[in-house]
This record gives C-alpha cells, sequence and structure tokens, in this order.
C-alpha cells in the first residue's frame, strides 16, 4: 500500500481521507509519516478496522526508506521506448509507461522520454548511460552483464506464435516468415532464426496489414506475439496452421549498467507493487476492453474500418496534430458515437457525426453540429479539456477512462458519483468502484440528494467499455 498526498484543487481532492482504493490506498501527509501513522490508527480505530490499522503503519511510504531509494530520489531519469509512433500514442496506449508513472511518483523522480525505432539502438543508448532505463515490450531473456545492461522488472511472460494460411501450413523454409521489427530485440531474433530458416524482417507495417498481406497472399505465415495472434485467430476465423514458435518470453524494463542503484530501487518497488495486487488493476485498465467487446460488434467495427477508415483517417490525424490526442482515440470516439455517420441524430436531439449537444456545441463555439469538420474538432477539443482536468496524480490511461465517463455524462453527474463514491467509503477515481457507483445516479434514494440529480448512471459504462475496446483495437490490430 501506498501512502500518497491528494494535492489537486478541487473540492474533492482538497479532503485528506482514509481510503481504500485500486490506485491509491491512502492519502498522507507527506513526509510526516509519525502523523500520517497517527492520522490512519485514528481512522482505522474510528471504522473498527483494527487489524486494518496495523496494516497501515507499513503503509505509508515514509515509514522505510533503503539506502538506494534515498539516492535516487529527486532525480531526472531519460526513458527510451518503443512500440509507440508518437509520444501522444504513447501517454494512453503503454501499460509500461503507466507502471513507470507510478514508479517515479512514487519516488520523487522526474521522467524525460526518448523515443527509438530500434531496439539494437536503445540498448546502445542504455549501454553507453545516455539512459536509465528502457521500456518498449523489450525481451528481457539474455545475458545482460555482456551488454552493460541490468534487469529491471518483468511485467509478464509472453510468447510469439505463428500463424500460416492453408497453402503455407506444413511448409518451412519454403515460406515466407514475416516477424515485424518493432518486437525484434537482438535476443528475440536470435531464437527464431535458430528455430526458422527463413525469416523476413519488416517495419512500419501494423499488425494487422502484416496479417492481411500474408493470408492476402496465401503463401506466407506471420509471427506475432501471443495476445494479437490469439485476438486475430479468433476474430477473423483462423483455422489454418497456429502454434507457438518462442516460448516462455520475459517482457519488461531493462536498466544501464550505469546505475545499479536505480536497478535495485525498481526491482524492491516491484516487489512492493505487485504483492498490493497495483499491477493487476493496470492490466485491467489496459488489456481488458477489448477483450471483452461483444464478438459482433468486433466484427462491425472491423467491416467499418475496412470500408470508410481510409478516407476518414487524415481527418483523425489532423486532430491530433492540433489537439495531441491519438487518431486512434478519435476515432474511437466518433464510431462509438455515430458509427462514422455525419448525419446522425438521437431521440433526444443530440446529433452529428460525434454527437454533440447544443449546449456543448454553443460552449465550443460550433455553429453547425452536422458539419463532420465542425464536429470532428468540437468533440477533440472537448474530450482534450476534459483529459486535462483530471487529476495529475493519476495515470495517463486513468486521466482518459475518467474523461470518457464525464464525455458521456457531462461533468457534473460525474462529480456527484464521485462524492457519491467517497461517502460509500470506495475511491472517487477508481474505475472499478465507479463502474458500481455510477448506477445509483439513476434511483430516486441517491440522486434525491445529488447536486446534478438523476442521470442514466449505466450508459456512461457501457461508452467507457466500447470506446476503449475499439480504441485498443486500432492500437493493436487495425
Amino acid at each position: 500500500m501506498i501512502c500518497r498526498m491528494n494535492a489537486s484543487d478541487s473540492q474533492i481532492n482538497r479532503e485528506i481521507k482514509v481510503i481504500i482504493t485500486d490506485t491509491y490506498p491512502y492519502y498522507c501527509l507527506k513526509n510526516k509519516p509519525l502523523l500520517n501513522s497517527i492520522f490512519i490508527m485514528f481512522h482505522c480505530l474510528k471504522n473498527k478496522l483494527l487489524l486494518l490499522g496495523f496494516l497501515c503503519l507499513n503503509a505509508c511510504e515514509g515509514l522505510l526508506h533503503l539506502p538506494f531509494e534515498t539516492k535516487i530520489s529527486d532525480q531526472k531519469i531519460k526513458i527510451g521506448y518503443l512500440h509507440a509512433p508518437s509520444p501522444r500514442v504513447l501517454t494512453f496506449a503503454s501499460l509500461e509507461k503507466d507502471l513507470t508513472f507510478h514508479f517515479a511518483q512514487d519516488m520523487n523522480l522526474q521522467l524525460e522520454w526518448v523515443p527509438f525505432k530500434s531496439a539494437t539502438d536503445l540498448m546502445a543508448d542504455l549501454k553507453q548511460g545516455r539512459l536509465q532505463i528502457g521500456m518498449g515490450r523489450l525481451n528481457t531473456n539474455w545475458s545482460l552483464e555482456t551488454q552493460g545492461l541490468l534487469l529491471g522488472p518483468v511485467v509478464e511472460e509472453t510468447s510469439l506464435k505463428q500463424i500460416c494460411p492453408a497453402f503455407a501450413a506444413g511448409t518451412n523454409s519454403a515460406s515466407a516468415n514475416y516477424i515485424l521489427k518493432k518486437d525484434g530485440t537482438p535476443a528475440t531474433l536470435k531464437a527464431l532464426h535458430a528455430k526458422i530458416a527463413n525469416i523476413r524482417v519488416m517495419d512500419q507495417i501494423s499488425s494487422a496489414e502484416l496479417f492481411k498481406k500474408a493470408f492476402r497472399n496465401n503463401s506466407s505465415c506471420v509471427i506475432l506475439e501471443k495476445r494479437q495472434a490469439d485476438s486475430f485467430v479468433v476474430d477473423f476465423k483462423v483455422t489454418q496452421k497456429n502454434q507457438t514458435v518462442l516460448d516462455s518470453i520475459p517482457v519488461g524494463f531493462l536498466i544501464s549498467g550505469k546505475n545499479p542503484e536505480l536497478q535495485k530501487a525498481f526491482q524492491f518497488w516491484f516487489q512492493k507493487y505487485l504483492r498490493h495486487q497495483r499491477l493487476i488493476q493496470l492490466k485491467e485498465l489496459h488489456f481488458d476492453f477489448s477483450r471483452n467487446l461483444d464478438p459482433f460488434e468486433r466484427l462491425a467495427f472491423y467491416k467499418k474500418t475496412s470500408e470508410d477508415l481510409k478516407k476518414l483517417k487524415p481527418s483523425f490525424l489532423k486532430m491530433e496534430t492540433e489537439f495531441q490526442l491519438p487518431w486512434q482515440l478519435i476515432a474511437a470516439v466518433s464510431y462509438q458515437e455515430s458509427h462514422w455517420d455525419e448525419n446522425a441524430v438521437s431521440p433526444t436531439g443530440v446529433l452529428g457525426f460525434m454527437m454533440l449537444t447544443r449546449q456543448t456545441a454553443n460552449f465550443l463555439g460550433i455553429k453547425d453540429r452536422s458539419s463532420l469538420e465542425q464536429s470532428l474538432w468540437g468533440g477533440s477539443k472537448y474530450l482534450q479539456q476534459l483529459i486535462r482536468e483530471q487529476p495529475r496524480f493519476l495515470t495517463s490511461r486513468n486521466q482518459l477512462v475518467l474523461a470518457l465517463t464525464s464525455y458521456n455524462i457531462g461533468r457534473g453527474h460525474l462529480q456527484d458519483a464521485q462524492k457519491l463514491a467517497i461517502k460509500k467509503g470506495v475511491s472517487p477515481y477508481s474505475w472499478k468502484d465507479l463502474q458500481e457507483i455510477l448506477p445509483l445516479l439513476s434511483q430516486a434514494a441517491y440522486f434525491e440528494d445529488l447536486q446534478y440529480g438523476q442521470a442514466r448512471g449505466r450508459e456512461p459504462i457501457a461508452f467507457v467499455k466500447r470506446v476503449m475496446g475499439y480504441y485498443e483495437l486500432l492500437i493493436n490490430q487495425i
């Protein structure tokens, strides 16, 4: 459990409360371990949670500082990353980014992000000490010492799977096998070359494009990471050869050999992170949405992207540049709102590509909600504002989920739900908790006492799940 001082200016955030949450279990008095202990024990005993009170004493970060933790505090850490075409996409797409955000926050570190196109270049900079941490689905299963590198936390184990169309099934050397260059750390490529003679490495191509290219020609196999491979097999009803070619690949962080204290601190912190199940909760925010999409919704989305995405993508990219939001996110929101129909109209009078209300359109200065360009600009602008309003101590993924909730149900109703969450002793920022709280906004026993009154609280839950699901599909597969 990690103590955190909630420093935002909003009314909710000024209250220092003992709250069991998914993201920040306690709100503590910064750098005051003794006061923290007294404060937490008082509230735990007040609520007759004696055992929890003793656990709370170990929760505050200030009670225990190991030597290597003290040495790295207040430092500026350079992190090299892969697998993102731009820092804007990294902001919402990377589990590792959010994990390092938590680490830096707990250890009082400043972060600087440095993009890389190849793992080889990234690791060369790590070896020279120009970076302190490397990340981006890196295979850490190789001789790090000889490369001047140290092993950081391993986030998960994965595998690479080979999927072949009927023509290529049963052939190895005669068929070309493709692997994305962005997955090609030296350890991965070396292990694959030892197993498969004929591998062609491709760059600047998405997993979906690679998959379609191989199966369109009906002569090539593709090699993808397990999560993507399994998804393609289900979504596109692949019944041909589907087998694991490289198993038990540890995926995680690499640390420069010049920073042993940082490695020790990161590993020690990560063990605490695991014990309190924070990694499980983070993975739910990053991987569960697309996995839980209805199969028919997934197929309809794939069909629509094949028909309309090519002509709409330039407009999405224009909004990405102007508002520093991933184009895939803007595409996902607009698809959920109107299925990319600029003439869409709801029974309540909401209309247009981004389904803006008249009130929101007036606030944003939109004159014609039926105009694709104006609607897309207004919706993107509004979403950017909502994201920026979220507390800075939350991960970018958590901020995004709350912003989408507010986009659908309105700022006021989200604030009502957060205040209600506090009254019920759960986190006002946890998506898991808010899914239990939001439906209460439609019940008279609750909404009569709320500032903004009644709301259809189940609708934002469905909205967020679908938008995040489509967003994950666009980021990872399309």
